[in-house]
Parts: structure tokens; C-alpha cells; sequence
């Protein structure tokens, strides 16, 4: 009896809270203010809704549609995982948050499935199609950056009214250049000094030397062939990095929305109607679509979850384990199984989606203790570094110890961690400690 009296009284507090929670939304002032100040002042709750004002003005249909939502939660009492009040809180953290820490686990799993690919190929069905797959690490990556990067200029912009530039460029320039440069010049003496790789992928290296020196190596004619081939994607991130943020500055967002969007659903179709193939030499195509989907994806995923609204309908439909689960799981499944055409099928955008989904569930949850671990976190944050040494000590393994695809793996699995682990602590992070001079956030 006193256990029910209990509930009753918490139940009767969170729908008084529902209740004061929607009266915000439908303060007047809520609706016709654009002075921040002005709102916070009179206690209304703010958030992020348009470029060129701190608060927008919600239209009638989105006031209506929180004035339905505030019913549905007096008739479910508000007893099940779905809580505006406990949303709200999350969504005040979330925003405020500049790193994402639930995230470091994913870029693990991206990097291994990456060094799964790349040793030698596997007996066996399933183990063979996954490490197919290993090169789809590539891509959630590609969607962690997009979203991170996405995420961190809305709250810079949001923070301080703009972006800049030159700053972002530096903190950039601080985190990539300093390793990559290093690890170009250890190829550069490998094959110019010490004659190693054979002839055919010198010739390779030596051509495309230019192209790996100012990242387009991206938009050369075979992607993975020869020593350091690997820089294709570091190309597509670093053009990335230096487009969208100059697109941040020219268009708002709405605009930058549908820009991307409408870039996104083009790529898909001119691909897939089989207008352009995807090994099309073509150099002013290649420029064109030079962008990659996952990315775009990671970008539009933060657009959402930046508006309170977005944020809403992601944590009501994700804050569910067994929804994010499924997701996961299915996503598994479609490495393990599938075999994909190329990269921009249907199913490899399909692919993409669901990893993008997962990608914004662990971002929007406040921690998720089954799946992140120590050694996963720990190796998600040396991926970078991971991946620009992870090929030579392949090599290094496969000449020197085995050719065993699991021996390969495994060695060459522990041994690039703990090589980068070394190169992070005494190479990487004095450098990086020079990041906190241009950061606002």
C-alpha cells in the first residue's frame, strides 16, 4: 500500500512537470521572441532552431503537435522509458557536451574491421564475406567523422555567432598533418632509400608521390593499389574538412540542408540508374561525386539531433535497448551475409543508414556499459594513428613471423596498438596539446 501511495505521488510530480514543460511550449513568448536574453529571462527553455536567430518560432503545426504529445504522455503517465522531462535534461547535456564518448568504442570496431580486410584472405564462408566487408569500416567512420565534425561547428557557431575558420583549420591541421606527413616520409625512405615494395608498386608510389602530398589521391584512378594506398580516405576527409565548413559560412542552414541532401539522393541515383559507373576514369566525375555518402549522412544525422525536435524524436524512438539493438544486429548480419556490388548499391546506402541510425543512438544515450569497453575505447581513440601504421606492420608480421591469415591478424592487431599507443604518447599529444590555443568550444 505505501509502495503504491509512493508511485502515485511520483507519477502525480512527472505529469505536473509534463504539464509545466508544455505550457513552456506554448509560452507566447516562446513563439514571438528573438532575443535570448529576453526569453531566458522569463525562464522559457532555449535551444538551437535556426541559423540566424538563437530561439526560432516554431510553426503552428509543431506547437499543436507538442500540445498532442504533452496528452499522449498524461494518458501513458509517463510510466514507460519515454520521459520529456528526463529527454529534456539529456537533450541540455547532449548540447552542452563537446565530446562523445560512446563513440570511441564504434572507432574501434571501424579500425579492426579495416586491419581485418586488409591481412590475408580466409577459408571459410562468413569469416570470408566479413573481411570482404572490413573496407564498410571505412565508411562508419566516414559517418562518426561527419557527425562529429557537423556537431562541433553547430555548437562552436551556436556559442560564439560564427565560425573560425582559421582556427578550425589549425586544430585540423594540428591533429592529421604532424603523423601523416611522418608516416609519407617513412614510404618515401622505404622505397627511394632501402628499394623495398616491387617494382611495380614504387613505379605506383612514385607517380601518385604528388597526390598523396596534397590529399587527392582520392580521385586517382585505382583507389587501393600501391604502398600507402590508404590515403584515398584521408584525402576524402581532409576535402571534407575544408568544404563543409566553408559551405557552414555561406549558407544557412536550412539551405545547407536540403544542399546536402539534394547531394546525397543525386549521388544515389546517377549510380545506381547506371549513368556513371563507378569505375568510370572520367577525372571531372570523379570530382564531381568525389564526395562520399556515409559522410553526408554523419552531417545530416547532426543537423537533426541539433534541434530540440530532432532530438526528441531520435531519443523517443532510440531510447529503447531493444530498438538500438536491432539495429545493431542487423547491421552485423548484413556483413557477415551479403555480399555487396559496390559502394553506392542500394544495399551498401541501406548499410550506411543503419550504421548512421546506431551511430546517433550512442550519441543521444548517456552511456551504453554492454558494448563500450576499455580496450575497444582505447583503440577507437588511436584509429587515426592505427590506421596510417596498421599496413606496415602487416608487412612487417607477414615477412618477418607468418602468413597465417590469424596470425597475421592478431599479431598485427597487437602489435599497432601498442606501437601507436607509443607514437600517441610521445609524438601525438605534445602536439596536440597546442589544440586547447584555438578552441572556443
Amino acid at each position: 500500500m505505501f509502495m503504491k501511495i509512493t508511485l502515485e505521488s511520483q507519477d502525480s510530480e512527472r505529469v505536473q512537470g509534463a504539464d509545466r514543460l508544455a505550457a513552456q511550449v506554448e509560452a507566447p513568448s516562446f513563439r514571438h521572441s528573438t532575443d535570448k536574453q529576453a526569453v531566458e529571462k522569463e525562464g522559457v527553455m532555449t535551444g538551437p532552431y535556426d541559423r540566424t536567430e538563437a530561439l526560432a518560432r516554431p510553426e503552428r503545426g509543431v506547437v499543436d503537435g507538442a500540445k498532442a504529445l504533452m496528452l499522449r504522455v498524461r494518458t501513458w503517465r509517463l510510466s514507460g522509458s519515454f520521459n520529456p522531462l528526463c529527454i529534456e535534461t539529456q537533450y541540455r547535456d547532449f548540447f552542452t557536451s563537446t565530446f562523445f564518448h560512446n563513440l570511441d568504442w564504434l572507432r574501434g570496431i571501424s579500425i579492426l574491421l579495416v586491419l581485418f580486410h586488409h591481412v590475408p584472405s580466409l577459408d571459410g564462408s562468413i569469416l570470408r564475406t566479413l573481411q570482404m566487408n572490413g573496407r564498410y569500416g571505412v565508411a562508419l567512420f566516414f559517418s562518426i567523422s561527419g557527425f562529429l565534425i557537423c556537431s562541433l561547428l553547430l555548437r562552436e557557431e551556436e556559442k560564439n555567432g560564427r565560425i573560425n575558420l582559421i582556427h578550425f583549420y589549425i586544430r585540423r591541421s594540428l591533429r592529421l598533418f604532424p603523423l601523416y606527413y611522418t608516416v609519407l616520409f617513412l614510404y618515401v625512405i622505404l622505397v627511394f632509400v632501402f628499394d623495398q615494395f616491387s617494382p611495380e608498386n614504387q613505379m605506383l608510389f612514385k607517380r601518385r608521390l604528388i597526390s598523396h602530398l596534397f590529399y587527392f589521391s582520392n580521385l586517382t584512378t585505382v583507389l587501393a593499389t600501391g604502398p600507402f594506398f590508404f590515403s584515398w580516405s584521408l584525402a576524402v576527409e581532409e576535402q571534407f574538412y575544408l568544404g563543409f565548413s566553408q559551405l557552414m559560412r555561406w549558407f544557412n542552414r536550412r539551405h545547407l540542408i536540403l544542399l546536402l541532401a539534394g547531394a546525397l539522393f543525386s549521388k544515389i541515383l546517377v549510380f545506381n540508374v547506371g549513368w556513371i559507373s563507378e569505375d568510370d576514369p572520367d577525372l571531372v566525375w570523379k570530382m564531381v561525386f568525389s564526395y562520399r555518402e556515409p559522410i553526408l549522412m554523419g552531417v545530416l544525422l547532426a543537423f537533426a539531433l541539433h534541434t530540440r525536435q530532432g532530438f526528441w524524436v531520435f531519443k523517443s524512438f532510440l531510447s529503447r535497448p531493444f530498438i538500438l539493438g536491432l539495429i545493431g544486429l542487423t547491421t552485423v548480419i548484413m556483413l557477415l551475409t551479403m555480399q555487396f556490388c559496390h559502394e553506392t548499391a542500394l544495399t551498401s546506402q541501406a548499410l550506411y543508414l543503419l550504421m548512421t541510425a546506431f551511430i546517433g543512438g550512442c550519441a543521444i544515450r548517456p552511456n551504453i556499459p554492454a558494448l563500450g569497453n576499455r580496450l575497444l575505447n582505447h583503440i577507437g581513440k588511436m584509429s587515426y594513428g592505427i590506421y596510417l601504421l596498421h599496413v606496415l606492420v602487416i608487412v612487417a608480421v607477414k615477412t618477418l613471423i607468418s602468413v597465417d591469415p590469424w596470425v597475421v591478424f592478431c599479431l598485427s592487431a597487437a602489435g599497432v596498438v601498442i606501437l601507436e599507443s607509443l607514437v600517441y604518447r610521445y609524438f601525438e599529444y605534445p602536439i596536440l596539446k597546442y589544440k586547447s590555443k584555438f578552441s572556443k568550444t
